[in-house]
């Protein structure tokens, strides 16, 4: 059983963007086909939809599994996609489970679909590698279904390896707090917390990271950069996962979040702080109206009272009510206005939101990676460049090699340049002792004639037979060799802190990115420090 993928991602964003019509067998064998190069027919691949299986017709959930078998070539994997917003059931659910957390109700659908799929493969003795793909609320609901799956003691054997959300919702924690079990226990008997709808919104999100932590590491999340739903927040919204694919460029503006205050640069300012209080008082209250709504009626309920005509009378009624409680702080709310005003001005980019475009920008190439991870001190999410990375530890590893090849020219200076400069002094003051001995009279002054005639005599020419010079030479002073001497040590101690810091660096990084091999492998082998500049 292989981890590894038969189809290509660029396959795999295919086949979810077919999901969104009715998908035939013979469409998933061309792109199968063209993807591999591999000869296929219908018997290799089996279709199983959540609409003949009569699964998530109430909530809108759409699941597809694509069931990829060729015994020759040991291929047995299951591919399960989620279908992103389509009806009004969709919209249901993004603004109830999604945004408000009031309900699982395709999270729950989703689940079914996986347990009848895979108990029907399991029983024909197949033992399938499980994959995932979703676009929008599909990358929502494929992923919350992953981390339950790959958690649970129900699932033995049948985790996900890979999961891809495209242009994904993020997960909400409250929401899958109510729709994972073994979460929701977690939370009860480990940590006392009873009620987790009620706990701050920080907690809960450090919670699920730390619980999750494990099965995170296959999440994957590809979006256009400047998609409209990426900018947009709420209480318990979280990106969980282990890299982001950024397609497109890479300057574009994000996009306008709409239920964030335009001037929060200028909550320093009291009135301005008031503003942003008001603000997020009313995006909080429109967005528990869509839950207050789902508790008080439901989908199903609200469904039912649309048959009949009085039925849709109170129900409007009860529409009207809760918008009036909920949207009216926001609704009148000049700040409101301006934000959805930006969102207007940058309209054009709401296409990059839609799964074609994506398609066709995945197949470009071009694509920059990050690792999505917390920071160790601060517990805040950051994102890690993997190129950037990798030019860190490089220029870590270089930067050793390089202190180490100062040292080397600082002693070669010492014992080459700086002994020849005083061999050199030593030998033209040996030439002038040589030439000083074999005329030592040089050194004695000329003689002169006495002032004092007869009576002064005639004086006798003096001259110096030999002259001896103390020819041994001192070593060179401390005052010269000591600041090059502390240069080195300098190094020295700078290097084993260097060194010491990559070691660190590279233990953290290991154990972090232990399931991307090829990376570990870049990460490791800058403990090998080989020196020079590149």
């Amino acid at each position: 059983m292989s981890g590894k993928a038969f189809i290509s991602d660029d396959a795999r964003n295919e086949l979810t963007k077919i999901q969104y019509d009715v998908v035939m067998v013979e469409e998933v064998l061309a792109i199968v086909q063209k993807d591999t190069g591999f000869s296929l027919s219908s018997e290799n691949v089996t279709l199983y939809d959540s609409e003949s299986l009569q699964i998530g017709n109430g909530s809108g959930m759409d699941g597809l599994a694509i069931h990829l078998h060729l015994p020759d070539k040991q291929i047995d994997q299951v591919y399960y996609i989620y279908r992103g917003t389509h009806d009004g059931n969709d919209a249901y659910y993004n603004a109830t489970g999604i945004a408000a957390a009031s309900n699982t109700l395709q999270l729950d659908d989703a689940e079914d679909f996986f347990k009848r799929v895979n108990s029907t493969i399991l029983n024909q003795g197949f033992e399938p590698t499980n994959f995932g793909d979703g676009h929008s609320l599909g990358g929502h609901v494929v992923i919350n279904l992953a981390l339950k799956i790959n958690t649970s003691s129900n699932y033995v054997n049948t985790s996900f390896v890979n999961v891809r959300g495209l242009n994904d919702a993020p997960i909400n924690t409250y929401t899958l707090s109510l729709f994972d079990e073994g979460f929701n226990r977690h939370l009860k008997n480990n940590l006392g917390i009873k009620n987790p709808l009620i706990l701050p919104e920080k907690d809960l999100i450090q919670y699920t990271k730390e619980y999750y932590n494990e099965p995170s590491q296959i999440i994957e999340h590809v979006r256009v950069k400047g998609e409209p739903l990426y900018a947009q927040d709420f209480r318990g919204k979280l990106y969980i996962g282990s890299q982001i694919h950024y397609l497109g460029d890479l300057e574009t503006e994000e996009f306008t979040n709409v239920a964030k205050y335009p001037f929060s640069h200028l909550t320093w300012m009291p009135f301005f702080k008031l503003q942003e209080l008001r603000y997020n008082a009313g995006v909080s209250s429109f967005i528990e109206g869509f839950g207050n709504f789902d508790r008080k009626i439901g989908l199903e309920k609200a469904k039912e009272m649309y048959e009949s005509p009085l039925g849709r009378f109170i129900l409007g009624v009860n529409i009207a009510k809760e918008a009036n409680q909920s949207a009216k702080p926001l609704m009148f709310n000049p700040y409101f206005g301006y934000q959805l005003l930006q969102g207007y001005q940058q309209r054009d980019q709401l296409e990059y939101h839609g799964i074609a475009h994506l398609t066709e920008l995945y197949k470009t190439g071009h694509m920059k990676t990050y690792f999505n991870m917390l920071d160790p001190i601060g517990g805040m999410p950051i994102l890690l460049d993997r190129e950037e990375l990798l030019l860190f530890m490089e220029k870590c590893q270089n930067g050793v090699g390089d202190k180490q090849q100062i040292i080397r020219e600082i002693r070669g200076y010492i014992h080459g340049e700086l002994e020849e400069i005083y061999s050199g002094v030593k030998f033209d003051i040996g030439m002038g002792i040589s030439a000083l001995e074999a005329n030592p009279s040089v050194l004695l002054p000329k003689s002169r004639m006495s002032n004092f005639g007869i009576l002064g005599g005639i004086p006798k020419e003096r001259k110096a037979r030999s002259v001896v010079f103390d020819e041994s030479f001192d070593p060179i002073e401390h005052g010269v060799l000591g600041p090059l001497e502390e240069i080195i040590q300098t190094v020295e101690h700078e290097i084993k802190h260097l060194e010491k810091f990559i070691q660190d660096v590279v233990v953290t990084l290991d154990v972090l990115f232990d399931r991307d091999k090829e990376l570990a492998s870049n990460i490791r082998s800058a403990q090998i420090v080989t020196g020079g500049s590149r």
